[in-house]
Order: C-alpha cells, then structure tokens, then sequence
C-alpha cells in the first residue's frame, strides 16, 4: 500500500482503475469490450443474446440481530430442469429449424414512417419463435416437454 500511495503515478493509477491498472490491465472503468457503449445506448442487445443462467435473487426478512450474529434459514428454490426426454433439445436431433420470420435472430425490426421524412425503428421479440430464433416442427416435437426443452 505505501508502495502505491508515495508513488504519484501509480496512486494515481490506481485511484483511476484500481488493482487491474496497477498489474497491467488497463483502466477498469465500466466497460470491457468497445461495444458495450452501443449496447448501454442502443438496448443492450449483448444481454438479450446471451442466454445462460440469471441470478436468482430471494429477499426474507431478518432483524439487525440475526445479521450481526449470524442465523441459518431453509430456502425453498424451484427450479427449471432439462427435459430427460429429448435431453434438452425439444424434439428428435436434427428437427430444429431457423424460424422463417426473423431468419434466426429471435427478433423482428419493424420500420414505421410517422410522418414525411420522420421513421421509427421498434426491435421487437418474434412472436413465431418466441425470440428463440428456431423453432420444431409439431410432429417432431418431444412427448415429454412438447417441445419446451424442460
């Protein structure tokens, strides 16, 4: 810590980008990929693309005690588990498809003129795919999930 602190560059490094600019990092700042500005402006598009597991938050209530002390307390979670059926897939391995109405992207970019000269750009979820971007054919569909995958 003195180390850092005597040293003017490297406090004010640090004040910068923290620990990460010190060792070489860069300044830490917000973003990490230069187009992660776009998507803070323009909806975030990276977030709607990468599918995976959410945070799963759960609020209860304790008394200042129980924190200061520490207490155990059962949750009850559900869950959402892969289909053992199809293993995941939703139906029979090679049957899914690119939907045909947004061409794989999960989403339909409708363009409105509002008035002369005046247009409007709406980025919406497809309502074919349910913004999966594929979709399974009904008779190729698993019996289990119907095609859920879960």
């Amino acid at each position: 810590a003195y180390e850092v602190l005597s040293d003017e560059k490297k406090r004010q490094l640090y004040d910068q980008g923290g620990e990460e600019a010190l060792q070489g990092g860069g300044g830490g700042g917000e973003f990490h990929n230069p187009f992660d500005v776009f998507d803070m402006f323009f909806g975030g598009g990276k977030r709607q693309r990468e599918r995976g597991v959410r945070p799963t938050v759960h609020q209860m209530k304790v008394s200042l005690e129980q924190l200061y002390n520490g207490f155990s307390k059962k949750l009850k979670v559900t869950r959402t588990v892969i289909c053992t059926d199809c293993k995941g897939l939703g139906g029979a391995a090679g049957s899914v498809v690119k939907c045909s109405d947004c061409k794989g992207r999960g989403m339909i970019i409708r363009v409105m003129q509002l008035a002369p000269g005046m247009i409007q750009q709406v980025q919406s979820p497809c309502s074919a795919c349910k913004g999966a971007g594929e979709i399974i054919p009904a008779k190729d569909r698993c019996k289990g999930c119907q095609g859920q995958k879960k």
